[in-house]
């Protein structure tokens, strides 16, 4: 069954009708319940549909709910599920046994409804505080490498400008330009304003449909948008953007 609105969504595994019954009656208004009777049903419904918790007893025919626990921890997927031992075995090394496993409570039976509730409700708001720390942690890394991202950026344009002061001819400006392009990946063909104008491209090779383009806007408005084409036209020169990043108006409006 597939969790909707804000109900979480709870595997529950036990070859016993009556403990089945029992936490349906408990639990069924809170949440949403798969309810399978060994450990091999429980993989594969953990599999199909993952839950958000799995109550797991551990003495069932064919795979023990201890081999259940240590599969799904192994996995990648499935390792950040909770889950809760519901069993009749009650000594200390029994509960060591499904910490060991990767149990995350244990709870003995008989079991009462509150406790059921109570340890379940500790569980989910001890993974969506989990869960809401690695995004943060993801959102803090992706922010970083924006950041680096944008000083490495601001390098190229300041080591551009301290460069376009020592250049002694066009052919030298021409150069810097298609080198400082070529570090924010971008394809580009320049456009001296000068009579004869004079071009340079990222290939070294001037196709005659940018220099049509070139020639025919570059004394126009400053920047002209055409799809992933883009004209900048500058006082000096004028410079057609062959590859401009449309999906990404961050890169855009800083390149």
């Amino acid at each position: 069954m597939q969790a909707t609105d804000n109900k979480k969504h709870i595997l529950i595994v036990d070859d016993e009708p009556i403990n089945i019954l029992f936490l349906t009656e408990i639990l069924e208004e809170h949440f949403y319940l798969t309810l399978v009777e060994n450990g091999e049903d429980a993989l594969t419904a953990a599999n199909n549909n993952p839950p958000d918790l799995i109550l797991l007893d551990i003495v069932m025919p064919g795979i023990s709910g201890l081999k259940v626990c240590k599969t799904l921890k192994k996995n990648p997927e499935q390792s950040h599920i909770p889950v809760i031992f519901l069993s009749a075995l009650d000594q200390l090394s029994d509960r060591m046994a499904g910490y060991n496993a990767g149990g995350d409570y244990y709870i003995t039976k008989p079991f009462s409804g509150l406790e059921v509730l109570t340890k379940i409700k500790i569980a989910l708001n001890k993974q969506q505080a989990l869960n809401e720390q690695k995004q943060q942690t993801e959102n803090n890394m992706q922010m970083a490498m924006t950041l680096m991202s944008q000083n490495d950026e601001t390098d190229h344009a300041l080591h551009f400008l301290k460069d376009s002061f020592l250049t002694k001819n066009m052919d030298e400006l021409g150069q810097l330009i298609l080198d400082t392009c070529g570090c924010y990946g971008l394809k580009v063909t320049v456009r001296t304003n000068t009579q004869p104008p004079v071009f340079f491209s990222h290939d070294h090779e001037l196709k005659p449909i940018d220099q049509k383009i070139l020639d025919i806007l570059h004394n126009r408005k400053q920047l002209i948008y055409f799809g992933c084409r883009s004209l900048v036209n500058l006082d000096r020169i004028s410079l057609l953007i062959k590859n401009m990043p449309i999906d990404d108006d961050d890169k855009k409006h800083a390149n």
